[in-house]
C-alpha cells in the first residue's frame, strides 16, 4: 500500500513539475516578445514569435524531463 502512494505522488510530482516548467517558459517567451512590441512597435509579432518560441522550449524541456 505505502509503495502504491510513494509512486502516486512521485508520478503527481513530475506532473505538475512539467505542467509548472511549461507555463514559466510560455510566460517568460511572451513577456520578453511584449517587452519588444513595445519597444521596437512591431505590436503582435513579438508575442506571437514569443508564445510559439515559449511553447517549443516548454515541450522540449518537457520531453527531457521524461527521458
Amino acid at each position: 500500500m505505502e509503495q502504491k502512494r510513494s509512486e502516486l505522488w512521485t508520478a503527481v510530482s513530475k506532473a505538475s513539475t512539467i505542467g509548472v516548467s511549461l507555463f514559466c517558459s510560455i510566460g517568460l517567451c511572451v513577456g520578453i516578445g511584449y517587452a519588444l512590441d513595445m519597444y521596437s512597435g512591431t505590436r503582435p509579432w513579438g508575442i506571437l514569435i514569443g508564445g510559439l518560441l515559449g511553447g517549443f522550449l516548454g515541450l522540449y524541456s518537457a520531453i527531457r524531463q521524461l527521458l
